[in-house]
C-alpha cells in the first residue's frame, strides 16, 4: 500500500491526583468518622457486656485514613457545538442548553484535564466562551455545514 512508516506522538506524561481510603483506625479526626464501622464496634461491645441497648464511646469510634495516589491521566478536548439561530426554538434552545450545561459540569469534575471549546454557530460558525455560549441568542437562519 506503500503507506509511510507513523511515528507515534510523545505522550506527556501526566498524572492526576485521586483520594483513596485504605485503612480503619482508632483515631483520627470527625470528618473521616467511618459511621457504619462504629456503630458494629459499639454493638459488639454492647453484646458481650449483654447490653440491649446501644450506646457509643470512644473506644467504638472507628476512622478512615486516606491517601493521594497519583493516577497517569491523559489530555482530551471536547468540542460542543450548538446552533444558536433564531431557528432553534425556546425548548430546543432549553434541551441544548441543558445538555450541555451537564455534559460540562460531569466531564470537568470527573476528568481532571480536559478542555471544552464552546462553538456557537448560526450562518456562520465561531467559538466563543462558555458565559456566551450558554446565553447566546441570535435570530436569523442555519446553514447546516456552518459548524463543521
Amino acid at each position: 500500500m506503500q503507506l509511510p512508516h507513523l511515528k507515534p506522538k510523545k505522550q506527556h506524561d501526566l498524572t492526576s491526583e485521586d483520594i483513596v481510603f485504605h485503612d480503619i483506625r482508632k483515631k483520627g479526626i470527625l470528618g473521616n468518622l467511618d459511621k457504619r464501622r462504629t456503630i458494629m464496634e459499639s454493638l459488639k461491645r454492647n453484646a458481650r457486656q449483654g447490653r440491649t441497648d446501644v450506646q457509643i464511646t470512644e473506644e467504638d469510634l472507628r476512622f478512615k485514613t486516606w491517601q493521594e495516589q497519583m493516577n497517569p491521566s491523559s489530555t482530551a478536548v471536547v468540542l460542543a457545538m450548538m446552533d444558536t439561530s433564531g431557528s432553534m426554538g425556546t425548548f430546543e434552545k432549553y434541551m441544548a442548553r441543558s445538555f450541555y450545561f451537564w455534559m460540562v459540569r460531569y466531564l470537568r469534575r470527573k476528568y481532571s484535564q480536559v478542555k471544552v471549546v464552546f462553538i456557537a454557530h448560526t450562518t456562520e460558525a465561531k467559538e466563543v466562551t462558555e458565559d456566551q455560549f450558554f446565553t447566546k441568542v441570535e435570530s436569523g437562519g442555519t446553514r447546516c455545514s456552518a459548524a463543521e
